[in-house]
């Protein structure tokens, strides 16, 4: 059952991954998105081998021990790091709906009210 449910997720992801290269999603936020991964496996990697040869030459617990908060110190910063680069990209994303909403505004007319929302048939039966 395992091997049908690994292969049915293998195949499901191989054609999402020929979708997205159907569309050819290979713009500047593509490059953006493909850089930032790889310089954040770079950071890891380059954190796991330093602790690889912390672990090496730990002679006793108190040295291992010592290896493993390094360890977990570098994965929270990291992590605090990814949490702020989250951060400005939401913070320019909402800068930019509000400046395509400003700018339709704007070809509505500063006078003009706004659409009224659309009215759902349903809130009335309850």
């Amino acid at each position: 059952m395992s091997k049908i449910l690994t292969l049915f997720f293998v195949f499901s992801v191989l054609s999402f991954a020929k979708a997205e290269e159907k569309k050819g999603d290979t713009g500047d936020g593509f490059a953006k998105a493909k850089a930032r991964s790889l310089s954040m496996m770079e950071e890891r990697i380059k954190a796991l081998e330093t602790t690889k040869a912390c672990i090496k030459g730990a002679a006793n617990r108190e040295a291992l021990k010592k290896c493993h908060e390094a360890a977990r110190a570098a994965q929270k910063n990291m992590r605090d790091d990814r949490k702020d680069m989250r951060k400005e990209r939401r913070e320019e994303r909402k800068g930019k709906r509000s400046s395509r909403r400003e700018e339709r505004r704007g070809k509505r007319g500063n006078d003009a009210p706004p659409p009224p929302p659309p009215e759902n048939e349903d809130e009335g039966e309850e």
